[in-house]
């Protein structure tokens, strides 16, 4: 914020010329203080709204109040972090319609972009199930729960469709390249399994 006897010159230099030297004339310098006093308390005022209506930068209440739009309450002593991370994997499941595309945008808000590429979609034979495998490391960062993630991550899912986190290091998926061949073994004579 710009202090008030800037903000004072630079409204007395657009006056008329007679006007310009707020020191000769106190009434104008004590009216134009009181302009700028109030504008800068208005214009800090707006700054703090718009920040609190962002899940980014909203703290606090604020916070609260927008979960409380989707449908989200904050639970006892739970952190801005966690309760905005809620929100923010909240807001994708909201918007998501259950496509490959919206599954695959709820995921990156879950994990991150660059954890797109390090996760594994299989489909699980005995239920109608995507199994997500996860590096271990992307599931401990999460602020949340593995099973609450989990339930909130279903809903972004087709009808009758459900989702299971795996993020265990003994999960075994078949690998089509071997460019890093020393943590892989090779298997049925093609490709590398991994483990």
């Amino acid at each position: 914020m710009t202090d008030v006897t800037t903000s004072i010159a630079t409204l007395a230099d657009n006056w008329p010329y007679s006007f310009q030297d707020p020191t000769r004339n106190t009434e104008l310098r004590t009216l134009l203080s009181a302009f700028v006093e109030d504008f800068q308390l208005v214009n800090q005022s707006i700054t703090e709204l718009h920040t609190n209506q962002y899940i980014d930068t909203a703290t606090g209440q604020e916070l609260a109040n927008l979960g409380a739009a989707i449908g989200l309450t904050r639970e006892d002593g739970e952190s801005d972090a966690s309760f905005r991370y809620r929100l923010q994997v909240g807001m994708a499941v909201a918007a998501s319609d259950g496509t490959a595309a919206d599954i695959e945008s709820v995921m990156a808000v879950a994990f991150g972009e660059d954890a797109l590429d390090s996760i594994t979609v299989e489909v699980a034979t005995d239920a109608p199930e995507l199994l997500f495998i996860v590096d271990p490391q992307r599931i401990d960062q999460v602020p949340i729960s593995k099973d609450r993630l989990e339930r909130r991550l279903t809903e972004a899912m087709p009808a009758g469709t459900g989702i299971q986190l795996i993020a265990d290091n003994d999960v075994f998926t078949f690998r089509s390249d071997a460019s890093n061949a020393e943590e892989y073994e090779a298997g049925f004579g093609e490709g590398v399994w991994s483990r």
